[in-house]
């Protein structure tokens, strides 16, 4: 857990529970979380921030975790891009990357299996 120590991951997540179970799972990690609930409010911090990782929600009201990916694509932006979602379907996992994720994951996830993904995406 130390590799993740320090850095500044923007979670960008509509649903309560799921905002609190990633919070829980980095609670002694030392690692600096910042929470959006929508794809405008993502887009403001990633404009107004640095970030090494965003952890996308795909499914939220008005502008999709795809969409906002491919706007901070189109603006140029590498920044590594983590799709979750509930959806388990091969497709999904295409769309996300075709739209410019780095990687995706599952929903419900494991703490272990979010950790190891963050580590093959970003060290």
């Amino acid at each position: 857990m130390d590799e993740l120590k320090g850095l500044r991951i923007l979670v960008v997540e509509d649903d309560f529970a799921s905002a609190a179970l990633i919070e829980e799972f980095f609670k002694t990690s030392q690692t600096h979380l910042i929470f959006a609930k929508t794809g405008n409010e993502a887009l403001e911090r990633v404009h107004k921030s640095s970030f090494d990782l965003i952890l996308m929600d795909i499914s939220m009201p008005g502008m999709s975790g795809l969409e906002v990916t491919k706007i901070i694509r189109s603006e140029g932006n590498d920044i590594p891009i983590i799709a979750q979602t509930a959806y388990a379907f091969e497709n999904e996992k295409a769309d996300c990357l075709k739209a410019g994720c780095n990687a995706y994951i599952s929903k419900p996830f494991s703490e272990n299996e979010l950790f190891a993904l963050i580590k093959d995406t970003i060290l």
